[in-house]
């Protein structure tokens, strides 16, 4: 037995749900440059989360309690937040269920979001929020300074967006919770590195 046998690590694992391609700016270095409308379906993700709380023997090399006493449960897009009502849906049939269940990850779960924190002021997106805060790891994207970031990061009618993603950063931490962030430096933004 090797060491490095994933079977035999203790781990925490991230189970992965895109609720959508959508995304509502048009950001020019953007991989995703076909993108669709596809939306994740409820009863699909409903499907797989009985799998993982069933612990189908499917998952067993990947996620069971036995090497996963915690996981992690992530949602990502396009931008996540379009679909704030899908995700909150999501989030409370796996609370439910584990509960139901007394599944250890009742307790042993984080919720996990990046977003580029344009709708972060919604009424939906804010209780959601409040609600999932103490099982919330939660980014938003905002590459560098405002030169930096509106050099890229903008609506698709050419708005920049940074006033709005650095708002939500600096409300989210102002309520005494932790930020992370992510950033991407392109050829678009590269020469404001250095200012930034």
């Amino acid at each position: 037995e090797a060491w490095y046998d994933t079977k035999k690590k203790i781990l925490s694992r991230v189970v992965t749900f895109q609720v959508t391609d959508r995304c509502n700016l048009k950001c020019s270095y953007c991989y995703q440059i076909n993108k669709g409308t596809r939306r994740l379906k409820f009863e699909d993700a409903k499907a797989l989360i009985d799998m993982l709380l069933d612990e189908d023997p499917r998952l067993d090399d990947y996620i069971n309690t036995r090497i996963s006493p915690a996981i992690i449960i992530e949602f990502i897009g396009g931008e996540p937040f379009l679909e704030i009502d899908l995700i909150d849906q999501i989030t409370e049939y796996f609370k439910i269920q584990a509960a139901i269940r007394h599944h250890p990850w009742a307790t042993m779960h984080m919720i996990s979001i990046c977003s580029n924190g344009t709708l972060y002021f919604t009424d939906k997106v804010q209780k959601y929020l409040e609600k999932n805060k103490n099982n919330m790891s939660f980014s938003i994207t905002i590459d560098g300074n405002k030169e930096l970031h509106d050099s890229c990061r903008v609506f698709p009618d050419g708005r920049p967006s940074y006033d709005l993603a650095s708002a939500a950063a600096k409300d989210w931490m102002a309520k005494g919770n932790y930020m992370g962030s992510k950033i991407t430096i392109a050829p678009g933004n590269i020469k404001y590195l250095y200012n930034a």
